[in-house]
Parts: structure tokens; sequence; C-alpha cells
């Protein structure tokens, strides 16, 4: 009897448990690659590199939930020669016209189903590569996390799921699953580091220079952790917000840190806010 081991994740949110089951997987579905773009701009993806990032193969099956229109395929015609059929799915009626007109104005013959992304009907194991941009802001929890089950399914052992996640709250739970996953399964955030670099370009610039109103010479912060807390009791700053949401503590963490050896400490005198601006701007926001 073959020996079957079910990958499974428990966490809460929102008080509740949750369990997730990716699928009864043998052995050989260790291999399985999940790919996670927190990405709310999704044609930034598709215009600048994600068709070479696919790395399609003459003989790779391609399904492409909530394609989008068929933008993707359209955008890269001159590169599709001899690829096997990619699938493009949506769960609209409407959707599935738009995209079907899109590729035939191109001179794509690309089937364009409509299905439903909680029962795919699609064969276990039908393609090597699964692209996923379902609109999850629409779905409850519970079927988020079905629809994750499902393109796990369909992908082959080897293939590589690609998520592009549009929602805070999945979000969450997907960097949960990074580090509570088995590690084998490779799952990633953001594989392209394309996000990473832009969220370093606009600390880098969004966070030139620290200036502390009311200060004296009384109280240097010398760790960054420490500032960090202070700035999130700062609730009404919108860039605390926007870091906090996003979860790049750890990114803004380490521009401290770099400011911090540069520049030397800050000091604070308690009760005082402190107001970040950028080197140009002539009063702080």
């Amino acid at each position: 009897m073959e020996l079957v081991r079910r990958v499974t994740s428990h966490f809460k949110f929102n008080n509740k448990s949750y369990i997730i089951n990716l699928h009864p997987l043998n052995e050989q579905y260790y291999k399985l690659k999940m790919k996670y773009f927190n990405s709310g701009q999704h044609q930034r993806w598709i215009s600048r590199s994600f068709f070479d990032y696919l790395n399609l193969k003459v003989d790779t099956t391609v399904l492409d939930l909530g394609c989008s229109f068929g933008v993707l395929w359209c955008q890269n015609v001159e590169k599709l020669k001899s690829y096997a059929p990619i699938t493009l799915g949506e769960n609209l009626l409407v959707n599935v016209r738009i995209s079907q007109q899109n590729l035939k104005s191109r001179n794509i013959n690309y089937p364009v189903e409509l299905v439903d992304y909680k029962r795919l009907k699609f064969d276990d194991n039908s393609f090597n590569k699964v692209i996923s941009r379902i609109d999850f802001e629409e779905c409850s929890l519970s079927d988020q996390l079905i629809m994750i089950e499902e393109c796990c399914r369909v992908v082959e052992p080897n293939g590589t799921c690609y998520f592009f996640i549009d929602n805070n709250q999945l979000t969450n739970i997907m960097n949960q699953l990074l580090y509570q996953f088995d590690s084998s399964l490779d799952i990633q955030m953001d594989p392209t580091g394309l996000e990473r670099y832009e969220v370093e370009s606009f600390l880098e610039k969004k966070f030139e220079s620290i200036e502390i109103i009311n200060y004296n010479n009384n109280s240097g912060i010398y760790e960054a952790d420490v500032l960090i807390n202070l700035l999130i009791a700062a609730k009404n700053l919108n860039f605390i917000d926007l870091i906090v949401k996003r979860h790049r503590i750890a990114e803004f963490t380490l521009f401290l840190t770099r400011y911090l050896e540069k520049y030397g400490p800050i000091y604070l005198n308690p009760g005082h806010k402190i107001m970040i601006c950028n080197k140009k701007a002539q009063k702080c926001h």
C-alpha cells in the first residue's frame, strides 16, 4: 500500500481556528511549488517580466484562472510560437466572452473555460503550471482556502502554482503558511524580488531623513526596535499605518538601523511626536 501523507496547517484568524489541507499528498508532491505575489497591481507584473519569469517550454501546460481577459497572452503574442495550448478560466460568462474576443483579435487560439473556482472540472495533475488571479476579495475565508486547494490539486507533481494576492487578510494567512508548511514545499512570497525592490525604493524616498520636534539630549535612542514602538504608538501617522498593514516592519527596522549607524542616536523627549519627512521637504509631514 502506498504511503499517503497530507500537508496540514493549523492557524487562527479572527479568533477562529482553521485547518487547510493541501490535498492528499504522497511523497512526490513535496516537490510542489507555491509562489505568492503580494501585489494589487497585476498588470505591472504582466507588462514587465511575468511572462519571461514563467519560463515556458514547448510542451508546458498552463491553466490561467481569472485571466484578466487574456492580457498576459495578448501582450506576449510574439513570444507564443509553439507552446502547448494555454487554458484560460473565468467564473463569469461576460469575462469569458471578452477574453475570447481579445484573444481572437490577436490570432491566439487558446480555449477560455467558464469555471467554478471552488470546483475545478479539470483532473488531478492536469497542468504543469497554474496561474491564479482570482478575486479573493469577493470570497469568504473558507472559500479562499478551497480555491487554493483546488489550484494545488490540478497542478502536477513538480509543478508550480502562482498566486496573485490582493487581500491583506489572505496575505496574513499566506505569511503564516509560509512558516507552518514543510519547508520542502518551496513556498515563496514575491519570488521575482520586484516587490522587495519597490519597497526598498519607497523607503529610501519616503524616509530620507528623520526629524524630532522638541527633543533634548537626555533621551538618546540607539535601538531601532525601540524607535519602531514609538512610531507605532503615533497612530495618526499615515505612513506607519501603511507599513504596519503591509507588514513592512522588518524593512523599516532595517532602514532605521542603517540610519542610526550612519547618523548616530536620535533624541526624543517623551511625549513628543516623531516626524518623518523627505529631505527635500520644507516641513515634515
